[in-house]
């Protein structure tokens, strides 16, 4: 196939006008029959200026995004409509996000990658730093009796979350946490310690748990019980950092079982003093 140049791709910011376009890209490239719509108007949310869709001659052909978390940005929903992948598309988007990124100021960057996307990625000066693992309930297990420490999060709680979040996610995540109690109102909790320390939280999306951080296994193991009680629009899936060695086996106890891995690639200069090994669930493979 023919390389694309950049002078024939139209790049353009991705609003209201044209999800739509952004969803029948994003189905072709991972040939996925259900709509996407409400999620990449919510990922747009997150960040209003941060993604991106290519058009070549007025036809939708990519599209890509990024979240800028001020001391980093999560790089995500890339995707290259199916007939015209292998073409230079997915580079040029990616360079047009990297650029994005620097005009913020940011100058690290995380990714979770597919096989194919961990080529393209290399070539950029990514790294691979761990593996993320999606997780899906295969049984659903029968509820457990309530925890009394575990607590529905509101959003006057968010300032409680981000004192237990940002140190572990190493970034201040309150666009998320506000976002997705917008979208799913009294779906997320948040779990103390017998003297009223928060020791982790988790919020369920429609088909997705996630963030979901806690302390210690116990507390993890809570707030799941908590949120499978909860009505899903199928079942739901995790994305589980690899360096959680306490996650594979307390979902798997809950019925969930490994369906596939990415890579987790980061480009910075130095480490980054996060602590994947306390995230349970990311709130996505496209904004960790």
């Amino acid at each position: 196939m023919a390389k694309m140049n950049d002078d024939k791709l139209n790049i353009v910011m991705l609003d209201d006008s044209c999800t739509g376009d952004a969803d029948r890209v994003f189905r072709s490239a991972f040939n996925i029959n259900d709509s996407r719509e409400d999620i990449i108007r919510m990922y747009c949310s997150f960040q209003p200026d941060g993604y991106f869709i290519a058009y070549r001659n007025k036809i939708p052909v990519g599209m890509a995004g990024a979240i800028d978390y001020g001391a980093f940005a999560y790089i995500g929903m890339m995707a290259v409509d199916n007939p015209c992948q292998r073409q230079g598309i997915g580079a040029i988007l990616f360079r047009h996000i990297l650029e994005w990124i620097t005009k913020k100021g940011v100058s690290a960057a995380f990714l979770d990658a597919t096989d194919t996307g961990r080529l393209l990625y290399t070539q950029f000066g990514f790294k691979p730093v761990d593996i993320t693992h999606l997780y899906a309930l295969r049984i659903h297990p029968s509820p457990p009796p309530p925890d009394t420490r575990v607590s529905t999060v509101r959003e006057s709680d968010i300032g409680r979350l981000r004192g237990f979040d940002t140190p572990i996610f190493g970034a201040n995540r309150d666009k998320i946490f506000r976002t997705l109690l917008g979208h799913y109102p009294g779906r997320a909790f948040y779990t103390t310690t017998p003297d009223g320390r928060l020791n982790g939280y988790i919020f369920a999306q429609t088909e997705r748990i996630g963030p979901w951080v806690a302390s210690s296994e116990p507390a993890a193991r809570s707030l799941l019980s908590a949120v499978l009680a909860l009505p899903f629009k199928e079942r739901p899936t995790v994305s589980v950092p690899g360096m959680n060695g306490r996650a594979k086996p307390l979902l798997e106890a809950f019925g969930f079982s490994s369906v596939f891995q990415n890579t987790h690639m980061r480009r910075c200069d130095i480490g980054f003093p996060d602590h994947r090994e306390l995230v349970y669930g990311q709130t996505s493979f496209a904004s960790g």
